[in-house]
């Protein structure tokens, strides 16, 4: 549409941008994937490439000029580019074009491909290629546009124009406002949104499975942004039982009050803002039974918030994690749930109290909450699960252990993290036997001589806190060779454990340590138990910052401080790499 001033054309929105790429040629050959994949670069939401009307020396489409294997090659790269956040589309050809139909990423979810309409919504009097591809139409002109001052130097400022090449801005710019309503929709979710809102298109009947979902709706595209996959946008309360079964953005915190269980179940993937949290009250319960738990529009979401009452014993109502509740604590369960992208994934405290107080009659820090996870992933968060101080003492007066654990966990970095700097991926003060059992602990990014070990990230630190580490044996037949082992990789600390003055021990038995720079490390922790373990050595190229001192090297044990005894048996030690010394036991 045309200003108002009378000179120009009008935007789509407000502070939507247009960024051009430019792309090699050769002859009449255009390849536009190098300029899409510097749009993707540059974190461009949506590339809109218009292009397939230029024809290959043998008459073929550019586009499926590439040989078989390049086509698979360029799948690859398009699904890098979409899963980083990038919306593709295409257009297709002005004319019917023979061979044009095998296009190896048209079924990228996040990939595009649009056809053309007339004015009049007709497909037919536009002669533009049609095949099974088309995700949906959209008008093809006559149509007002900027007209080149390169190729008309004279001409006049707008000229009329039409083809699929301006098709496919139609499309990008109603994503321009989509993206307005909601700046966190995904390139699936863009797809989703317009493909299920358009309009039908006159002749589709003579087109059948040709044309895609039909022609494209910006009013409606925009409605339904709205409300796609519900969004709460103010702090939500929880009051009574709730089930998530689908996904949906939240812009607040989520509060679980006392008494209720928020259940999320699989095929729900909840997208947080950052600085969220959900935050579960006494005596609440959060259970993500498959679903996923992630971060908003490329930043990190707060996290978990598991409250309790420092004064009051663990206990559950039932052996059943799936309905069991405990009267007094905060009560997550995670069963084969995805927990990702957070700062602190989980937080057995309330923060609203700061740092919690070793005290054990001092009631703030509202610590004592219960966590426990089978098959969990969790991923890229710079601190997976936190607990503070806490005595978990029986009606008859003896402390227990903590009731939460770990069981076939996955805790991961990998390229994909939003932080430089991980911490742990388990911390823990002041409490008894947390209980972790066939769980990984691994740094999955890339690692070169210029990593710093601070940047390695630990498995778990322990402080004046108990852990109990071992590996999963099947129940039937005690076939030990399923056994699935706890496992540090590439760490700088796969355990870290110290003693200010607790009586708390550390168990560790038949875990896998595999190139971490120290193993396992006891800062005058009594008793402790090192038994069975497998150390791999000298793989991890990181450097240790602390050069010059006691450990500056790679270290499968270490013992320091004063402690009364330990157990360290039957543990084996490997040596595969050349990058430092290392050592066994020291």
């Amino acid at each position: 549409a045309y200003t108002n001033n009378g000179i120009g054309i009008a935007s789509i929105g407000n502070n939507i941008k247009l960024n051009g790429y430019l792309t090699p040629t050769s002859g009449v050959i255009i390849n536009p994937f190098p300029g899409v994949w510097e749009a993707s670069q540059n974190n461009e939401p949506v590339v809109s490439i218009s292009a397939a009307s230029l024809a290959c020396p043998n008459g073929i489409e550019n586009i499926v000029c590439l040989e078989e294997n390049e086509q698979m090659i360029m799948r690859l790269v398009i699904e890098e580019i979409v899963s980083k956040g990038t919306l593709i589309i295409f257009d297709v050809p002005n004319t019917i074009v023979t061979d044009y139909d095998n296009l190896s990423y048209a079924n990228i979810p996040g990939v595009i491909i649009v056809g053309a309409v007339n004015k009049d919504g007709l497909h037919g009097p536009t002669g533009s290629h049609h095949n099974s591809n088309i995700d949906l139409c959209a008008p093809w002109g006559l149509m007002p546009v900027a007209n080149s001052t390169v190729i008309s130097p004279t001409g006049p400022m707008y000229v009329e124009k039409y083809g699929t090449s301006y098709a496919t801005p139609m499309v990008a710019g109603t994503v321009g406002l989509l993206l307005s309503i909601n700046p966190c929709l995904g390139p699936q979710d863009i797809e989703d949104i317009l493909k299920s809102t358009t309009d039908p298109i006159a002749d589709a009947a003579t087109f059948p499975g040709l044309l895609g979902t039909g022609r494209l709706n910006a009013y409606q595209a925009c409605l339904a942004a709205q409300t796609y996959n519900t969004y709460i946008n103010a702090s939500l309360t929880i009051s009574s039982n709730t089930t998530w079964s689908s996904s949906r953005h939240v812009y607040g915190d989520v509060t679980i009050e006392e008494g209720v269980t928020l259940t999320i179940n699989n095929g729900a993937v909840i997208q947080i803002a950052s600085g969220r949290s959900i935050v579960i009250r006494p005596g609440g319960k959060l259970f993500v039974d498959g679903g996923v738990i992630t971060n908003s529009c490329g930043e990190m979401w707060e996290g978990i918030i598991v409250q309790g009452n420092k004064l009051q014993r663990q206990t559950l109502t039932t052996t059943d994690n799936a309905t069991a509740m405990s009267p007094y604590q905060g009560f997550v369960f995670l069963r084969n749930a995805t927990i990702e992208n957070a700062n602190k994934a989980i937080q057995v405290w309330n923060v609203e109290d700061g740092w919690v107080s070793q005290d054990p009659t001092d009631e703030t820090g509202g610590t004592g909450g219960i966590v426990r996870a089978l098959n969990t992933h969790f991923v890229n968060n710079r601190n997976s699960v936190g607990f503070a101080w806490y005595k978990n003492i029986g009606l008859d007066g003896r402390e227990r252990s903590n009731l939460s654990y770990f069981i076939n966990c996955e805790f991961k970095m990998d390229n994909n993290s939003l932080t430089a700097f991980p911490v742990a991926h388990v911390a823990a003060w002041g409490v008894k036997d947390i209980m972790f059992r066939g769980c990984t602990f691994e740094n999955a990014r890339t690692i070169s001589a210029d990593t710093a070990d601070t940047k390695l990230g630990s498995g778990i630190v322990a402080i004046d806190a108990g852990i109990d580490v071992n590996d999963i044996v099947p129940a039937v037949n005690q076939d030990y060779s399923t056994v699935i082992h706890s496992r540090f990789v590439n760490l700088q600390h796969g355990v870290f454990v110290s003693n200010t003055g607790s009586i708390y021990r550390t168990k560790v038995y038949d875990a896998e340590f595999e190139n971490c720079l120290r193993g396992i490390r006891n800062e005058g922790v009594a008793l402790s138990e090192f038994v069975g373990n497998l150390f791999t050595m000298g793989g991890n190229p990181a450097h240790i910052t602390e050069s010059g001192s006691l450990w500056d090297y790679d270290e499968g044990i270490i013992l320091h401080g004063e402690m009364d005894g330990f157990v360290v048996e039957q543990n084996s030690f490997n040596r595969t790499g050349t990058n430092t010394i290392s050592f066994g036991v020291r």
